[in-house]
């Protein structure tokens, strides 16, 4: 990926990442809708499979990312997107 390239997806995984930021927020503290098969949906879980999936991403890139013990959800979306920008440069 040239320098150009780089910087087209670095901007569209940044609005990515804002909007979903946005989702978060507007569904923190309240009661989301239940899936087809009446199984809950839960903001932290959400989290916790967006961050288990850009593991695997990076992963496959060979990349080493590993949970950081203590970190808080968002201390670890961070961590993990600044390692998913580095894997892509």
């Amino acid at each position: 990926m040239n320098g150009i390239e780089y910087e087209r997806w670095q901007e569209i995984l940044l609005a990515c990442w804002g909007a979903f930021d946005g989702a978060l927020q507007r569904a923190r503290g309240r009661e989301l809708r239940k899936g087809p098969r009446g199984g809950g949906r839960d903001v932290d879980k959400i989290v916790d499979h967006v961050l288990e999936a850009d593991r695997a991403y990076l992963a496959r890139l060979n990349w080493k990312h590993k949970r950081e013990a203590g970190s808080s959800p968002q201390e670890e979306l961070e961590r993990t997107r600044q390692a998913v920008l580095e894997a892509g440069a």
